[in-house]
């Protein structure tokens, strides 16, 4: 099953992957001033899931070139009808999915991490349009418990306000582990807990 949904990438594709990133980088840092921090706390191998907090259409590929890794994510599958722009974000590891179905999301995300990739996620589950964070869907819970794969809570700053040109900085966070005493939606709380935390910080500096 895994061979079908997760089909091995060609040099062409691990080469797009990389020089798009490398753009979006230069792109992020010129115009937003990007600065990354904590990513020593990022594994460099293993099944892993980056959890960033999401107000912006551009998170994926701002939080995607800011992990030093090639890191896989779950896009709806009306963006791959469009073939050339269904080829292009398939070479930047972006999955098609019916969003309507929460078990194909869980199946396909324990997919990924089964063959050992860095999974992005966004615990939120939708865009929050205010400053705050919103609520935690119990999803990111259930599958760090299923797989074992820590979870590296994320904030993303100004991410929210990028046509006024502010700052952005990411912060990952030290890893959070399950354990078999932990619930599905205690951990997805605790991920918020864990971002909320990196958000006070880097508002209070």
């Amino acid at each position: 099953m895994a061979e079908n949904r997760i089909p091995k990438k060609s040099w062409i594709g691990h080469f797009v992957y990389d020089a798009s990133c490398v753009l979006s980088r230069i792109l992020f840092t010129v115009f937003w001033r990007l600065e990354i921090r904590g990513v020593n706390h990022i594994p460099k191998h293993g099944p892993v899931i980056i959890a960033g907090n999401h107000k912006s259409y551009a998170d994926p590929p701002l939080l995607g070139s800011s992990v030093p890794r090639e890191v896989h994510t779950l896009g709806k599958k009306e963006l791959f009808s469009f073939r050339p722009f269904g080829w292009v974000i398939r070479q930047m590891n972006a999955h098609p999915l019916n969003r309507s179905s929460g078990i194909e999301a869980l199946k396909l995300s324990q997919e990924l991490l089964s063959c050992g990739f860095a999974l992005m996620v966004f615990p939120e589950g939708k865009r929050i349009k205010s400053d705050s964070l919103g609520p935690p869907k119990p999803g990111i819970g259930l599958l760090s418990m299923k797989t074992g794969a820590p979870i590296i809570p994320t904030y993303i700053h100004n991410n929210g306000h990028l046509l006024k040109g502010r700052k952005l900085t990411i912060t990952f966070g030290a890893p959070i582990h399950p354990l078999p005493h932990h619930t599905y939606q205690w951990l997805a709380e605790e991920v918020m807990r864990e971002i909320q935390k990196l958000k006070d910080q880097i508002e209070g500096a």
